[in-house]
C-alpha cells in the first residue's frame, strides 16, 4: 500500500501558538488560516506536542475553540497504523509525517522569525515540485 495522502506533524507550543508553558497566550499570526488551507488541500494534520494529560486537553480545547483544524494529537494517522502495525512489533512512538513543522527544527533555528505565510510558501513549493501526493491545488494565498 503506497501512502499518497500527505501527513504533517505540527508542534503546538511556540509553533502554532505563542506560549509560556503551560500558559497559552495566542495563535501565531496566520497559523489558523494556513492550517485551514492545508486541511482543505486534504493534508492530514497531526498536532505533535510534549503536552499530556490536562495540558494536552487544554491545547486541544484551545484549537477547537479557535477553529484550527487537525486530525489527531500525538497519534499516528489510522492509515499509517494500518500499513505498519504488526502485533509482534507495536507501532513506533515516533509519529510518522512527511513534513514536521516545529520551532526546534533546523529551518526555524536559522530563521527564528519565520512566519506562517513563509512556512506555507515553502510547503506549497515542496508539494508541487517534489512530491506525488493527493493534494488539492490551492494556489491562492491565505492572506488574500
Amino acid at each position: 500500500m503506497e501512502i499518497k495522502r500527505l501527513v504533517f506533524t505540527v508542534d503546538f507550543d511556540n509553533t502554532l501558538v505563542n506560549s509560556d508553558y503551560p500558559t497559552i497566550a495566542s495563535l501565531k499570526p496566520y497559523a489558523k488560516e494556513v492550517m485551514q488551507k492545508w486541511a482543505k488541500q486534504g493534508i492530514y494534520l497531526i498536532i505533535n506536542t510534549c503536552r499530556n494529560g490536562d495540558a494536552e486537553l487544554e491545547a486541544e480545547t484551545f484549537l477547537f475553540d479557535n477553529g484550527v483544524p487537525f486530525n489527531k494529537i500525538n497519534d499516528h494517522a489510522p492509515f499509517i497504523k494500518q500499513k505498519y502495525f504488526n502485533p509482534h512489533h507495536p507501532i513506533s512512538k515516533k509519529i510518522f509525517s512527511h513534513i514536521n513543522i516545529d520551532d526546534t527544527c533546523l529551518g526555524f533555528m536559522y530563521n527564528p522569525h519565520m512566519d506562517w505565510l513563509e512556512i506555507d510558501a515553502q510547503v506549497q513549493e515542496i508539494i508541487y515540485t517534489r512530491g506525488d501526493w493527493d493534494v488539492e491545488a490551492i494556489f491562492k494565498g491565505v492572506h488574500e
